[in-house]
């Protein structure tokens, strides 16, 4: 670089010797300014393609993101569903993603035997109810009855004399025993 009056120039210099005579020197000077403009222009759309290539990539990213995470956030669903006892809900996961298809496919399967045996303990609950519903109202009848004679004992004495006691008390009737 040279600096001459105001501007700097970039200098190049090129020496030929003749035969039998005298030797040529060529120069060449180009001012920085009309250098730099078209590097500085290389530069800016270098940095503009990049950019570009940037966000295309950022934004095919997002799209393929969402494109996987999609099938998992609907599976991410009906898991907590189920969980919660909803076995009404079925999601159509459509994915080429074989790997959630196949946990999709899993979970319906659990989905289906996890509601399978939930009604099958909920009629096992049910019967076992019904039957010690009987159970007791039997051991009621007999906590209320003489075993030998199968008359009415003290206790079922005690039971209807509260209950009239209470009865006569509202309607401000006599009680004869």
């Amino acid at each position: 670089l040279h600096q001459i009056g105001n501007e700097r120039y970039l200098v190049d210099w090129v020496s030929y010797s003749l035969r039998d005579g005298p030797t040529l020197r060529i120069v060449q000077a180009i001012p920085q300014s009309q250098f730099m403009a078209p590097m500085l222009d290389l530069l800016r759309q270098l940095l503009l393609v990049a950019a570009g290539i940037l966000l295309l990539g950022m934004i095919l990213i997002t799209l393929i993101s969402i494109w996987v995470t999609r099938p998992l956030v609907a599976l991410s669903r009906w898991a907590s569903r189920l969980g919660r006892g909803d076995w009404t809900y079925r999601p159509d996961i459509r994915t080429p993603v074989q790997e959630v298809s196949r946990l999709s496919q899993a979970l319906g399967q659990m989905a289906h035997h996890m509601e399978r045996q939930t009604q099958d303990l909920e009629r096992l609950v049910a019967t076992r109810t019904r039957e010690l519903e009987q159970a007791n109202q039997e051991l009621s009848r007999l906590s209320r009855t003489d075993a030998l004679t199968g008359l009415a004992n003290r206790r079922s004495l005690d039971e209807v004399l509260a209950r009239e006691w209470g009865r006569t008390r509202r309607f401000a009737q006599p009680l004869s025993l």
